[in-house]
């Protein structure tokens, strides 16, 4: 009996509280709507204020637009192997493309590369056409008259240099303003150039545009290279279009959506020209070594033929000659054809040490695949530029060029190239002495219907001619292999999606709006509680 009355007693009291807590909330809401109804006008003023406010922001504010470009990365050729049981391919390669993807979407990231582009869209360059309350930005391909600045003052430039461009009825007035400078300029006709202490100005109009006066006045900002690149790079966002795929999704914000899709493909295109260089620098190189070479044998083919004139003409000489009787004339072209090959070695090996014993290519890649025949010779080449590739590898990937990796590699390539030396002079050595004991037979050299002594001399200048004439066309040969195997290099990159815009990033409309009405209604109530501080 007594436990029921002391529950009829706790449920009576909690009633009570229920009561009132009911009645205390009801009078908060009397309280919050006598509150409301007695400044609306202050709220609602102040609410149409914020939204004026917040209309004129986004009138005046200028939009800018995010837009994508979906990139397909591509690796080495795999190499898998496939085995006849079911144990499946080795996951190595898998390993591999994962790190080449990666290292894809750091190269996109780097500001090095955001760099590149810029220069080479003259994006440092920006143009702004006269508005009534901002200036209204335009594209550098749009604008009327384009402005440069020389190009080895570009990557110094140290401030930005802004010009004012008016035209008059037959002239261009021009301001020109920079840190602690200014000059004024009336110019008569384009294209000109303008003298300022950080370069040369050349202005000049667009071709696209043509000789279409200027109705309002052009502004221009010319800004440093550093600066610009570094915006481009943390407006730019690389990252994987979607997990278990190579394809990189990259996307820019930008006011202007054309000047966007121009960066994005330039990325790509300077992405896959420094990937290629990279990969076929050995390629490269071998290509400018023979370019070289073949200007100068073409050089040494005519002074010998000039001086073989010379001499026949001298001496007298037909050019027809008959073989010496001890040595049928078979043998005689066999040892003339030994002379001619074992010339040509000499001469590239020759070559090889003139290139290796100038200090510029040291620690480059050493020119392969032209027509050297000592195979132990063309692997030690092969070696040496393998740790030279690496090395440079990890030259670029190392946050300092002192990193142990890359001493242990520079190490390395420095014991490889005192062998490449050693062996490049040793292989000369052996040739040098084939030729001489291919000379010393008694009938090398065919006897002419002149002296013994003039024969020689003359077999010796065709002979030298032949040698040169062999070397350039097997040259020419190697030059060609070159050539195909750089043409028949794919992008790693593959653009698999044009730019397209993908809306506007700012300024967010719908955020505008309600921070502008949560601003309408905080001000009211903060503005009476202030006033009540300073009442009491």
């Amino acid at each position: 009996m007594h436990q029921n009355l002391k529950v009829m007693s706790n449920q009576a009291d909690n009633k009570e509280k229920n009561s009132e807590d009911s009645d205390g909330s009801k009078r908060d809401e009397t309280h919050l709507r006598c509150f409301v109804l007695k400044h609306k006008w202050r709220f609602l003023l102040s609410v149409l204020f914020c939204f004026l406010i917040a209309f004129v922001y986004l009138w005046c504010a200028t939009p800018h637009y995010r837009t994508f470009t979906k990139v397909l990365l591509k690796g080495p050729e795999p190499s898998v192997s496939v085995s006849s049981g079911h144990e499946g391919s080795s996951t190595q390669p898998v390993s591999d493309s994962n790190t080449d993807f990666c290292n894809g979407l750091e190269i996109f990231s780097t500001k090095t590369l955001s760099k590149k582009a810029v220069k080479a869209l003259k994006l440092y360059v920006s143009y702004y056409a006269d508005g009534l309350l901002v200036n209204n930005e335009i594209y550098g391909k749009d604008a009327p008259i384009l402005i440069d600045l020389q190009e080895d003052m570009v990557d110094s430039l140290p401030t930005p240099i802004q010009l004012t461009l008016k035209q008059n009825q037959d002239s261009l007035a021009v301001s020109i303003r920079a840190e602690n400078y200014s000059q004024q300029l009336i110019v008569p006709s384009l294209p000109t150039q303008a003298a300022t202490p950080f370069g040369t100005l050349v202005i000049q109009r667009n071709p696209k545009v043509g000789n279409v006066a200027m109705e309002e006045k052009l502004m221009v900002c010319v800004r440093p290279l550093e600066q610009v690149a570094q915006s481009y790079s943390e407006s730019l966002t690389v990252r994987p279009a979607s997990k278990g795929t190579t394809i990189a999704e990259l996307s820019f914000v930008d006011a202007l959506p054309e000047r966007a899709a121009d960066f994005l493909n330039k990325l790509v295109e300077l992405f896959n020209e420094d990937v290629n260089i990279v990969n076929n620098i050995e390629a490269t190189r071998t290509r400018d070594f023979i370019d070289e070479r073949l200007t100068d044998i073409s050089r040494d083919l005519n002074a010998t033929e000039a001086e073989l004139k010379q001499y026949k003409r001298g001496t007298g000489m037909a050019p027809s000659y008959r073989a010496d009787g001890t040595m049928d004339a078979t043998q005689q072209v066999l040892n003339e054809q030994r002379l001619v090959e074992v010339g040509t070695q000499i001469d590239l090996i020759n070559y090889l040490i003139e290139y290796c014993n100038d200090k510029h290519n040291e620690m480059q890649i050493v020119p392969a695949n032209i027509g050297l025949i000592n195979e132990q010779l063309n692997e030690v080449i092969a070696k040496y530029n393998a740790v030279i590739t690496e090395r440079n590898k990890l030259l670029k990937e190392a946050d300092a060029p002192n990193s142990t990796g890359v001493e242990v590699a520079t190490r390395e390539a420095e014991s490889l190239y005192v062998t490449l030396r050693s062996s490049l002079q040793n292989v000369k050595n052996q040739a040098v002495s084939q030729r001489n004991d291919l000379l010393n037979q008694p009938s090398s050299s065919p006897r002419h219907n002149a002296s013994s002594a003039s024969g020689r001399a003359l077999a010796d200048i065709n002979r030298m001619q032949e040698v040169k004439a062999g070397l350039y066309l097997m040259l020419l040969q190697k030059r060609e292999e070159n050539l195909l195997q750089l043409s028949s290099v794919s992008n790693q990159a593959r653009q698999i999606e044009e730019p397209t815009v993908a809306g506007v990033v700012s300024p967010n409309v719908g955020l505008t709006v309600v921070i502008a009405l949560l601003l309408g209604l905080l001000l009211p109530c903060l503005s009476i509680y202030m006033k009540k501080i300073i009442t009491f």
